[in-house]
């Protein structure tokens, strides 16, 4: 954790380039929370026994008008590294994503599998490169853990796979998701992916069970690519 923390108070005038380091403030409690974007620190006089929710604390503070203030420092970057082949297989996470683990076990061995890890060493998602022909690679498998999503870490994971492909020397970078990924088809597309094309019934022909995703049946592989040369 890094000091000082630039906060602001949500009670009361904001002071947006304020400084102190909570060292110094040794009999203050310190929680940290995780937001849809964002990650929070809140040093109070009071201890945090509510929900560890951002709204709710926002509410619960302002209303116990209590002397408190918040750092908010974005996500953690990660190290981002490639799975050796003496590593454990994070097969919870690769499931996660597609739950064929023959199809898995396919592109592991043929791929190269990289993993995010915060500071404290914790597996927060993972991405499968691989390459499908010559100047083209194809991110296989996206995944971040439960409890770390919705904060950026997905595009975070996309955005290295592929700045990686670049300095590879590919031409091209490709990814697929299913017609029902709202979520997925979003992150990639602001990643800079375009779609050129769709794989009909591609889930319904390659997994024995049917998929719901969103109250959708996850039925087409919806392709999308990045032209590496432009």
């Amino acid at each position: 954790m890094l000091f000082p923390y630039k906060f602001s108070h949500l009670s009361g005038n904001f002071a947006q380039s304020s400084y102190f380091n909570p060292n110094s403030l040794s009999d203050w409690n310190v929680d940290i929370f995780s937001g849809p974007k964002h990650r929070l620190i809140v040093l109070s006089k009071i201890e945090m026994s509510i929900s560890k929710n951002i709204s709710n604390i926002r509410k619960y503070l302002h209303q116990s008008h209590r002397h408190f203030v918040v750092y908010n420092y974005g996500m953690e970057q990660l190290n981002i590294s490639l799975l050796g082949k003496g590593d454990q297989i994070p097969y919870d996470l690769l499931l996660e994503a597609d739950p064929n683990k023959e199809l898995v076990d396919k592109y592991i061995k043929t791929g190269e599998c990289y993993l995010g890890k915060n500071s404290d060493g914790e597996l927060v998602g993972l991405y499968v490169l691989v390459k499908v022909s010559e100047g083209v690679l194809e991110i296989i498998n996206v995944s971040v853990d439960a409890k770390f999503q919705g904060q950026g870490y997905g595009k975070m994971l996309v955005s290295d796979a592929i700045e990686r492909a670049k300095k590879s020397g590919a031409q091209e970078i490709e990814i697929g998701t299913g017609n029902s990924s709202f979520m997925q088809l979003s992150v990639y597309q602001k990643c800079g992916f375009r779609i050129v094309g769709v794989d009909t019934d591609f889930f319904v022909k390659n997994y024995p069970e049917p998929i719901f995703e969103n109250g959708i049946q996850c039925r087409d592989m919806v392709r999308l690519a990045i032209d590496l040369t432009i």
